[in-house]
């Protein structure tokens, strides 16, 4: 009798590892077209798709690719329904499009500001769709960010992807993977962010020195740079508002997002300082009193003195430290502040997950007002409650710092 299970079990595992190895059809190499980024826009009622496809471009016989050129070409294919597009865009270059190693997926202004929820009906059925895949808004089209020609790296979509956590893990911008927007936009009434990329006029200038041996002139050939400094908000799958640099710090502040970054406070004493937080947990939780609802974000920071540009009389002392402290407390109180504003109580988006804070704090107080929570938010406040701390270690003699 076992003999005879051990045997059933040995043919349905060999029935599985032979029919069920894979759930895409294979393709040879040369007959794939390995995407790197993809852009869509819409324009007239017809979806725009913009491809960024890896194509090497060799330097010589022993190099497959040069390293001082962008390796990628692009194309583009436009339908009625994004399906449609992405196949007019394989018929066009005559490979098939493998989008397994995408990088970044960009939306274009005019398709945020209409609605993105037919996008997911696409990349949530399609099996290629990388889930941690960087979502950007494009400041006007998708499509000109993803042709930017960016002599940095290999690839311009790994440059850019760089960009995104580099800048994520300052402090400076909102990092949205694509699992965090498609659960965010099913779960939160269609509220979500992301960051806005934008193109930076190019630059050129005239290098016309004489002389010296092997001299000349010519021009230094321009270069594209791009920038991430704003973050778009969403509500009911559409853009709604977006956060200047400021208020986009503001946001990770009030997400627990912070790794680290930089403040600039003054004190009448010592002048500008940079003031580097090395540590920050903070905590966004509802206060429920009677029928009224508000939030207190709370924290605990820790930071250390990095500059100081000018002393009045050559020296800092323990209360300059303490004015300090509470500069940097005010000024994320302020950002923080500005975030909520526009995000909560202007726009009704919850992408702070408040509802559910609000949930699971008093289940009674979210029943009775379940209906009108959003338009709750008109009206909702925000307190903080920081703590502050510079590191005084090595700093510390007598009464001066």
């Amino acid at each position: 009798m076992k003999i005879v299970r051990l045997t059933c079990v040995v043919l349905s595992m060999m029935c599985i590892m032979l029919c069920c190895s894979s759930c895409i059809s294979s393709y040879q190499l040369n007959q794939t077209a390995i995407v790197q980024a993809i852009g869509i826009d819409k324009e007239n009622e017809l979806f725009q798709v913009t491809f960024q496809i890896y194509s090497p471009k060799g330097a010589g016989a022993s190099t497959a690719i040069d390293t001082s050129k962008n390796n990628s070409s692009i194309v583009t294919g436009s339908g009625e329904t994004l399906a449609a597009a992405v196949r007019a865009a394989t018929q066009k270059q005559g490979k098939v499009i493998f989008t397994g190693h995408n990088r970044i997926l960009v939306i274009g202004r005019l398709l945020a500001q209409e609605g993105i929820e037919n996008i997911f009906s696409y990349f949530n059925r399609n099996a290629l769709t990388r889930q941690n895949v960087q979502v950007l808004m494009a400041e006007n089209t998708a499509e000109e960010i993803v042709t930017t020609n960016i002599e940095q790296g290999i690839l311009a979509a790994e440059t850019i992807r760089n960009l995104i956590e580099n800048t994520q893990t300052n402090g400076k911008i909102y990092e949205c993977p694509y699992f965090e927007l498609s659960k965010n936009m099913n779960l939160y009434h269609g509220a979500s962010a992301m960051p806005v990329i934008a193109k930076e006029a190019q630059t050129s200038s005239d290098n016309n020195q004489e002389g010296g041996q092997g001299g000349g002139g010519g021009d230094i050939p321009s270069v594209a740079q791009i920038k991430v400094e704003k973050t778009a908000i969403f509500n009911d799958y559409k853009l709604c508002a977006e956060l200047d640099e400021e208020q986009t710090r503001g946001l990770l502040f009030l997400k627990d997002e912070i790794q680290k970054t930089i403040l600039v406070a003054n004190s009448p004493n010592t002048g500008k300082c940079s003031i580097d937080i090395y540590s920050c947990q903070t905590k966004l939780e509802p206060v429920i009193t009677g029928q009224t609802l508000s939030f207190v974000l709370k924290g605990k920071i820790k930071a250390s003195l990095d500059e100081v540009i000018a002393f009045e009389d050559g020296t800092m002392t323990a209360q300059d430290i303490v004015t300090l402290e509470e500069a940097c407390k005010e000024i994320i109180q302020q950002e923080a502040q500005r975030a909520f504003t526009t995000i909560v109580n202007q726009n009704q988006s919850d992408i702070l997950y408040l509802e559910n804070m609000v949930l699971k704090k008093d289940k009674h107080f979210w029943e009775k007002h379940q209906e009108e929570f959003l338009q709750m938010l008109k009206e909702i406040s925000l307190q903080t409650e920081l703590d502050f701390q510079i590191d005084r270690s090595g700093l510390e003699t007598n009464e001066y710092i």
